[in-house]
């Protein structure tokens, strides 16, 4: 995303009905913007995909470790495995107890565990 501020990663969350939802923490200045200036139906521009993807299984057992905002992406991942016929865990870890978010998401689709130490 290039703002004012400059580029900032991003990984989407979730992705239904033609919406596609992301998790953006404000911290500095990109992400200041877009909390301030960036609303349902605004116009943004990308540049990707980038990093590597995730492998997509059927029918097994798995356990998925995210920690913080990085797990953002694991959300959408959880879902299409479970769509998959997966068993799914997820480990969930924060630094904080005030920084843990997205677990009753995460708890509709999936046996969930959360570390926050602090």
């Amino acid at each position: 995303m290039d703002t004012e501020g400059g580029e900032i990663p991003l990984s989407f969350a979730d992705y239904s009905n033609n919406n596609v939802k992301f998790v953006i923490s404000r911290i500095g200045k990109s992400t200041t913007y877009v909390h301030e200036r960036i609303n349902e139906g605004s116009k943004i521009f990308f540049r990707g995909p980038l990093g590597r993807s995730f492998t997509i299984y059927q029918g097994r057992r798995c356990l998925l470790v995210g920690g913080g905002y990085g797990l953002a992406s694991l959300y959408y991942l959880a879902k299409t495995l479970v769509m998959n016929g997966c068993y799914v865990k997820t480990l969930l870890g924060f630094k904080d107890p005030r920084d843990v978010f997205y677990v009753e998401e995460f708890k509709k689709i999936s046996e969930v565990y959360v570390i926050a130490s602090g």
